[in-house]
């Protein structure tokens, strides 16, 4: 009986199978468009700038799979029913395989019968998943445990016991046919049902079994039904034709995002060479408003050059600077073609538009929060942190890398990440220790040898402490003059500071006197020439402010160069230089717009913005050219003593 039940049973799988792959076929075929095209506008943003359209279009596409999946729904519980109930007695797996669906006397089982032993399978089989997610949590792990009072090395033993009672528990249901005498699984026993192998079936009926099957499915003997016919027939035709639109929807999106990416390198090939006209911008803007998400896609291939990848992202970081994700990939980039300055900006670029841009946007549109990422990055601000703190370590600066990395274990939600992230944090910390306590040792002994040689010359020694003293008093008036918010005057007062401090910087009679060389000594060990750098902060601070009061954007944008020639790590200079070239028509992360400024302000001889804008321009995209023009421009201000 045993092997009986056994190819009984296998049969019955396989006619299962053959049932599940109609459904499957039948779903993908009717899901799929609607699927595709849907995935086409919220990912790319196919249509969104005509938003009327584009809003009704989605709610088709919604409406569409809704009702798709609901008549989906209703289909796979109405055919094992309808078809069991039938003449037929099985459903289509079960027919081609020879099988038949009766009660234990034989005759066939109604409607009603059919649709309570799928109730009960659907009840069983949710307590049976139910029992299984119990089993495999770690409270009941934790409760085997305690009962058992098995030590770790035999916990694992244990666990394989209570697992593979729980999968007896979970098949028992269905096991139960093996050893029943009619082949019956606790279900068909609850319902008394049966299925037997059918050996009267002919080749005349499975010929005839695709008309049988669908007379039985939709009957239309009786004018009610032939009535439900008429509007099952049209509900069925409005189906189809949003089926076909939603077809030709996802195949528009795939032909035309190809045709866009071609038109989008078109518009970068033109702001390369700076005739980018007022409707490439826009369309930069709006119709490739999205379009970052293909080339992010292009640069995520792992079989892609570096140079292809670099490309990529450029390009992706033009279409939409706010997307942390590619500044991350790129300082990747960076990092292993040893570029660490170049890596360290971008690592920077990523952190602050993870910070700034990673809120929910308040988007009409509500389906604009499930708009796909790129990457999921299992720990995204540890990881951006972590990445600027490689390349911290990398340029030496292990200060910014040990603070960066406080931050990445701060924002860590993994135990291994938060591990490897502390160890490296600690093994930082040791080296920093170590290397402050030979710094301060060798420091202190050239601080001491220094000044005894300074003392050999009391009155020039006395004439440097005298302008040390003036730069700090005029670094602390201008000081008090930012307070005031007294721009003007704190820049001019800075202007003098710097000014002393240049002079207290000069090697005095020559690159060889032994007096100056002993007062660089003395003064660098003390830390006495960062006083000098914070006179350029605080004079960035000022020219900062300064620009603010201003109204006229081409003239305010004068000022908040000369803060970022003074200070390029001047944040606030920074946004507000952004601004200041948006006002201007300009779009502050165009490559093309940043050359246009600097080639404007160098024809004027406003060297201090042409150095920053070129400076700008090469953060966005390297170019010998402009490499040159900078080195040129720096060149000149040093010969003249213009250069900070």
């Amino acid at each position: 009986m045993l092997e009986a039940n056994l190819k009984n049973c296998l049969v019955r799988l396989a006619a299962v199978t053959i049932d599940l792959a109609l459904w499957t076929f039948l779903a993908i075929f009717t899901l799929a468009p609607g699927v595709a095209a849907l995935a086409a506008l919220l990912v790319f943003g196919y249509l969104e700038n005509f938003d009327a359209l584009f809003v009704s279009i989605v709610s088709i596409e919604y409406m569409y799979l809704t009702v798709g999946m609901l008549l989906l729904i209703f289909l796979i519980l109405y055919y094992p029913c309808r078809l069991e109930s039938s003449n037929l007695q099985g459903t289509l797996g079960k027919v081609v395989l020879g099988l038949k669906c009766s009660n234990t006397t034989g005759e066939r089982n109604g409607f009603s019968r059919v649709a309570w032993r799928l109730i009960l399978q659907a009840i069983i089989v949710c307590m049976l998943l139910g029992i299984l997610a119990l089993a495999m949590s770690p409270q009941f792990r934790d409760l085997v445990t305690a009962v058992t009072g098995t030590a770790s090395q035999g916990q694992a033993r244990t666990f394989q016991w209570t697992d593979s009672i729980v999968l007896l528990i979970l098949f028992a249901p269905y096991s139960m046919a093996l050893l029943t005498k009619n082949n019956q699984t606790l279900m068909d026993l609850m319902v008394q049902r049966t299925v037997t192998s059918d050996k009267t079936r002919t080749k005349s009926n499975l010929n005839s079994l695709f008309r049988d099957f669908l007379h039985i499915l939709f009957p239309d003997d009786t004018p009610v039904l032939r009535k439900m016919h008429k509007i099952t027939g049209r509900v069925v035709r409005a189906f189809v034709a949003v089926w076909i639109f939603s077809l030709a929807l996802s195949v528009s999106a795939v032909l035309a995002l190809p045709l866009a990416m071609a038109q989008a390198d078109q518009v970068f090939k033109s702001e390369e060479q700076g005739n980018l006209g007022q409707q490439q911008q826009q369309q930069r803007k709006t119709l490739f408003k999205h379009l970052d998400l293909a080339y992010g896609v292009l640069a995520s291939n792992s079989q892609a050059t570096s140079v292809f990848r670099q490309q990529c992202l450029s390009k992706a970081i033009i279409l939409n600077p706010h997307q942390y994700t590619y500044w991350y990939w790129r300082a990747q980039d960076d990092l292993a073609q040893n570029r660490y300055t170049d890596a360290l900006a971008d690592a920077s670029e990523a952190i602050k538009a993870y910070g700034k841009y990673n809120t929910p946007s308040h988007n009409a549109l509500v389906f604009a929060p499930v708009r796909l990422k790129v990457v999921a990055q299992e720990n995204e601000e540890g990881a951006l942190y972590s990445l600027r703190a490689q390349i911290e370590q990398k340029l030496g600066d292990k200060r910014a890398a040990f603070a960066d990395l406080t931050k990445a274990i701060s924002a860590a939600n993994r135990a291994e990440d938060y591990k490897t992230w502390l160890e490296l944090q600690e093994f930082i910390k040791k080296e920093n220790e170590s290397e402050a306590k030979v710094r301060l040792a060798k420091m202190t002994a050239i601080a001491n040898e220094a000044y005894k040689n300074l003392l050999k010359n009391p009155a020039r020694f006395q004439e440097k402490k005298d302008l040390y003293n003036r730069m700090i008093d005029l670094n602390n008036a201008g000081v008090a003059a930012l307070v005031q918010n007294k721009f003007d005057a704190a820049i001019k007062i800075f202007q003098s500071a710097i000014k002393v401090g240049a002079k207290l910087q000069n090697n005095g009679t020559g690159a060889g006197d032994s007096f100056e060389i002993a007062f660089k000594k003395w003064q660098s060990a003390l830390g006495l020439d960062s006083r000098y750098d914070l006179a350029w902060r605080n004079l960035s601070i000022a020219y900062n402010g300064k620009a603010k009061e201003i109204s006229d954007p081409e003239k305010a944008l004068t000022y908040f160069h000369r803060a970022l020639y003074y200070d390029s790590l001047n944040e606030p200079a920074q946004v507000n230089t952004a601004a200041a070239i948006e006002k201007l028509g300009l779009d502050p992360n165009s490559f093309a717009a940043h050359i246009k400024l600097a080639e404007s302000a160098a024809a004027k001889d406003d060297l201090e913005s042409a150095v920053v804008e070129y400076t700008l321009a090469l953060k966005l995209k390297n170019d010998s050219d402009v490499e040159k023009k900078l080195a040129l421009i720096q060149s000149k201000m040093k010969e003249s003593g213009t250069s900070k």
